[in-house]
Parts: C-alpha cells; structure tokens; sequence
C-alpha cells in the first residue's frame, strides 16, 4: 500500500493504470474481507462506505457474485447482517433500456447480538 501514501497531503490520490495492475496482481490470493459494518439506525448515503456495487447485465452481475460467496459468512454471523439489493436499472426517464442493465449493491450492518439461549 506504499504508493497509496505517496500523494498524502496534495490533491487527491489517484493511482495510474500500470499501478493499479501490478498492486493487483500482488495481492495475496484469499485474504479475508474486512468491511467495516455499517452501524445499526444509519440514516443518509452509504457512499463513503465499505460495500459494493456491481453493475451491468445480468449474467456479468452473476459471474461477479458467484467470486464473491465469502460475503455470505457475514450473514451467518449473529454480529453482523448483510442489506443487499439486486434490481434492473431504469434510464432517467424512467424507461427500461432495449438490453437489461443491473446493480447490486451489497453493504455488511452491525445487527444486535442476540443472546444464545440456554437449554435446561
């Protein structure tokens, strides 16, 4: 994550092309996701969030998804819950496009511990 410190302190950091792909390629394969959850009862945008958005056709969208299963661990957590949406998008006015397009978005919550029952 060198170069991402590199700018500290100027304008907004902005990797180049070349950067991005030898960071990427770098990268250890499986290392565990760390989202920060979204506290419970957040009001407003989640833009500046930890999340994903996915979007294109449907079978993209799908392909993309079935790499990312080990978001699915969040929701069998009791800690931590997962708000998902997967819709077709609409053009501005309102319209369907001619070839389907989609988002799906995907954010980790904090959820209430709830407490283990006890067998007697």
């Amino acid at each position: 994550m060198e170069f991402l410190e590199q700018l500290e302190g100027q304008k907004p950091w902005k990797a180049r092309r070349a950067d991005v792909l030898q960071f990427w390629q770098n990268l250890q394969p499986g290392i565990p996701l760390q989202p920060t959850p979204i506290e419970k009862g957040h009001r407003g945008t989640r833009f500046r969030r930890d999340g994903l958005r996915i979007t294109g056709t449907a079978q993209y969208v799908n392909s993309v998804m079935s790499h990312l299963k080990d978001f699915l661990d969040f929701e069998a957590d009791p800690r931590t819950k997962l708000d998902v949406e997967y819709r077709q998008l609409q053009s501005k006015e309102g319209e369907y496009q001619e070839m389907p397009i989609y988002v799906c978005y995907v954010y980790v919550l904090k959820d209430e511990e709830k407490p283990s029952k006890i067998k007697v």
